[in-house]
């Protein structure tokens, strides 16, 4: 809620407000089907039974022999609306649909005279099941700068049980206000208390916006945080006169900063934090806007301070087999083995590439990502130009080389490989069968190799019958590694599925598409995959025209992977030539905790015992996972919904819980029962004694 909505409420000026505010939005599109002659949707029947407003409204059915679950209907014009502005899509709906997906959305086009959209340019909302009622629901969103048009969709899916009506369909144009108060990125959010703390950083010469300019131009460093000396930065925004911000730092009950300051105006606070003489713990830096007495707005960041030790890289011992395991485990030599990789990391190219650019050597820059991010897996590939496309023989003695080469390196710095299982080349071209053959049998010996992977061979034009078969001949030769094929396309996890030891898959753009989709098709990747090991890429990147997530966005996807059964830590990018690791130093920050989360709940994930709870809430939107593990309840909780808070309550003897994490921060119960309430991609991990 903006400040001078909380503030008009305040001074009972809501009124005006609200006159003012609908004074500055303007109407681009509107059908509310009262011309059914001229509605500007396909696949809809116009309906006068119980319409949401006026006389009609329109029902989306299925066909009598549906193709598929879905029902689709699509906008039949471009709307022309501008780059980098505010809209909302409003819809008045119901449905009767108990299993499946309802939603609205639309696509972004390049062009608002012609569709020139690609697939990272999609913005769904989803609506509940079975609202049998008419309510309104809106989707806010902002244009990218490339932006001229939008192409408008209403979807359901599960022809079998149920429809869905809609109603006043409208696309506003409205000036957002920003609250009043503004946390902003801190680049020292996560820290460590044990070592020195490093961030990852490049210096381009050029525009790093253009591709080839950040592969050739771009060096690759490291740099040493005084956390004595980093400063958390606040704004403020047209603030009246007698406004007061207050902040402080607290741990649990404990408070460790604390600070009033009269503000008018707008500008900036800084305040020194003293990381550096903190303790290990999960920590609250909060402020509140106070005007005339009354406080109007709070905002609120997370600061980690992180011993390293509890996610320290254990030494790796040579591999001989690489294989599956129960639950859903990847195995090294018959062990577990949970694995940390960030892709395109340390750099986006080969071997050689990452010695000539990543500073001040490549041994140091590999050392640094282990220490602070517990990187262990790299990517293992090799690169065919054109110049040796008549020499194919000489080419891959060369390219088997070159992959030893970068194994012998990884081995020495206590890292594995995720080798690529084709040469990367310079054009597009069928699968060599016998070339994959050869290259398995020149690598299959080496000690660091952990697996042979490919990336989205769906992308790629590559059927399903084509991997399967590369997937045969890799197991023809090479019986003692693991297949792991990552794919993207949901309708066709099961047709890969014999292709791949592991089920992979990364959805993006993220958060354009939300958690709810994310479950959804974590589901059909799991079904594809009944046994396999779980990998789920943390979408810690962006297309330049998009906001990167934020960090409940991205835990809120490591807590719902865990509940799916996830052993392993996967990232997308570190070294991206678009939004990444490396341009996004908070995030980058957070992702320290998230190796610290994944580290001390991997045993409780792998060695806890299943147990039987009943967890209410009222969304429906919360996945969970009870654990008993050392005389204790472990619990993981996510709320998936992206703008709908979650009540969640459940029963446990003890009379205390706390935080897994941090056991400063604690949770009464009441009578044996625990409620919480879950913001929007809010998670709890909790622990509960059992004694």
């Amino acid at each position: 809620m903006s400040f001078f909505t909380q503030y008009a409420k305040i001074t009972g000026l809501l009124l005006m407000l609200e006159l003012t505010t609908s004074a500055q939005t303007v109407t681009v599109f509107q059908e509310n089907f009262e011309q059914p002659q001229n509605i500007q949707f396909n696949n809809l029947k116009i309906t006068s039974d119980s319409p949401g407003e006026g006389r009609y409204s329109a029902h989306l059915s299925y066909p009598v022999k549906p193709k598929s679950e879905v029902a689709l209907a699509a906008g039949r014009k471009i709307i022309e609306v501008k780059p980098d502005t505010w809209y909302k899509m409003k819809v008045r709906h119901k449905n009767n649909i108990k299993i499946g997906e309802v939603k609205f959305g639309l696509i972004e086009s390049r062009s608002a005279k012609e569709r020139k959209v690609a697939y990272h340019d999609w913005r769904w909302k989803a609506i509940p099941l079975n609202i049998t009622e008419w309510k309104t629901y809106e989707m806010e969103f902002k244009t990218a700068s490339n932006t001229h048009g939008v192409q408008l969709y209403l979807r359901t899916e599960n022809g079998n049980s149920g429809s869905s009506w809609w109603d006043d369909i409208s696309i506003v144009e409205f000036n957002k206000v920003f609250d009043p108060i503004e946390i902003k990125s801190f680049p020292a959010a996560g820290s460590f208390t044990d070592i020195p703390t490093r961030r990852a950083y490049m210096i381009t010469k050029g525009d790093p916006l253009q591709r080839a300019v950040r592969q050739r131009n771009t060096t690759y460093h490291w740099e040493t945080l005084d956390l004595g000396k980093e400063k958390l930065c606040l704004e403020y925004r047209d603030l009246p006169k007698g406004s007061s911000i207050e902040s402080k730092l607290v741990r649990g009950r404990k408070n460790y900063f604390s600070e009033i300051k009269n503000a008018e105006g707008s500008g900036k606070l800084d305040y020194s934090l003293k990381l550096d003489a903190l303790p290990e713990g999960i920590y609250l830096f909060q402020t509140t806007l106070t005007v005339g007495g009354k406080k109007v707005c709070t905002k609120e960041k997370e600061i980690w301070r992180i011993n390293s030790g509890k996610s320290a890289t254990p030494k790796h011992e040579p591999i001989i087999k690489s294989s599956t395991g129960q639950e859903r485990q990847r195995q090294i030599n018959g062990k577990n083995y949970a694995l940390i990789y960030a892709s395109a990391a340390p750099t986006w190219g080969l071997l050689s590439h990452h010695r000539q650019y990543c500073k001040p050597d490549l041994t140091t820059y590999i050392k640094t990502m282990q220490e602070q991010f517990g990187q262990d897996v790299f990517s293992v590939w090799y690169w065919r130009g054109p110049q040796w496309d008549d020499k194919r023989g000489e080419f891959l003695k060369e390219g088997i080389k070159k992959y030893r080469e970068h194994l012998d390196f990884l081995a020495a710095n206590n890292c594995y490989g995720r080798v690529r299982l084709e040469f990367a080349a310079h054009k597009k071209e069928p699968l060599n069968f016998d070339e994959i053959r050869q290259l398995v049998r020149g690598v299959k010996d080496h000690p660091a190799l952990l697996e042979w992977h490919l990336d989205e061979p769906e992308i790629q034009k590559y059927t399903p019958e084509d991997m399967i078969r590369v997937y045969r001949i890799i197991k023809e030769e090479d019986p003692n590694h693991i297949v792991s094929i990552n794919l993207c396309d949901p309708a066709k996890f099961h047709l890969y599925a014999p292709s791949s030891d592991i089920a992979s898959y990364d959805i993006y753009p993220f958060p354009g598409t939300s958690l709810l989709e994310n479950r959804k098709r974590t589901t059909a990747l799991l079904k594809a995959f009944p046994n396999a090991p779980f990998d789920s890429y943390l979408q810690m990147f962006n297309f330049n025209t998009l906001e990167m997530p934020t960090f409940d966005q991205i835990r809120a996807t490591f807590i719902l992977d865990r509940i799916n059964g996830s052993h392993s830590l996967i990232a997308y990018a570190w070294g991206e030539f678009r939004k990444s690791f490396l341009t996004d130093p908070e995030l980058q920050s957070y992702y320290r905790a998230i190796v610290s989360m994944f580290r001390r709940l991997e045993p409780v994930l792998s060695n806890g015992i299943p147990r039987r709870l009943e967890l209410n809430s009222t969304t429906g939107h919360v996945p969970f996972r009870a654990l008993d593990y050392q005389g204790e309840t472990i619990i993981l909780m996510v709320n998936i919904s992206p703008d709908t808070p979650a009540d969640v309550t459940f029963s446990h003897p003890v009379c205390e819980a706390e935080d897994f994490f941090d056991s400063a921060w604690k949770y009464k119960g009441s009578n044996g029962k625990f409620t919480f309430r879950l913001k929007p991609v809010e998670t709890k991990v909790i622990r509960l004694s059992n004694h």
